[in-house]
């Protein structure tokens, strides 16, 4: 069962990277992407209902599950990606330009022209390598 779950996350994984990519780049995803993708939509819906929230808030929506169930992480991850993917945050989504990163996240910086998805890991590293390609370039001259 372990082994099942574990499958599915990376399967969600890739689905929804797949298709948030396509968006960032204005393409339409492969539809292989997007129906793997909207197997996890249907799952996730078929178990959602409504509950009473607070006052301020009305209801919400939650899942229904078995506790026990080794694929309960993945649904906050499903409706977190169906938030994203029906809201005018998409066009925030960026890919990193860290070298061999690949993550995608989401730019919130004021300008929207962030460019790592971490500055102390992928944007440290960027701007070390151009220190040391600078210096050495210095070097030479």
């Amino acid at each position: 069962h372990a082994e099942a779950a574990l499958a599915k996350a990376k399967e969600l994984r890739r689905c929804l990277r797949a298709v948030a990519l396509a968006a960032t780049h204005d393409l339409p995803p492969a539809g292989s992407d997007l129906a793997a993708l909207n197997r996890f939509v249907s799952a996730f819906l078929t178990g959602a209902r409504l509950v009473p929230g607070s006052a301020d808030d009305g209801y919400a929506l939650a899942r229904q599950e078995d506790p026990t169930a080794l694929d309960r992480p993945l649904w906050p991850v499903v409706r977190a990606a169906i938030e994203l993917l029906t809201s005018t945050d998409l066009q925030r989504v960026r890919e990193c330009a860290g070298d061999a990163c690949g993550w995608l996240f989401l730019d919130t910086s004021r300008g929207g022209r962030r460019r790592w998805c971490d500055m102390a890991d992928c944007g440290n590293l960027a701007k070390a390598r151009r220190f040391r390609v600078s210096r050495a370039a210095a070097g030479e001259a």
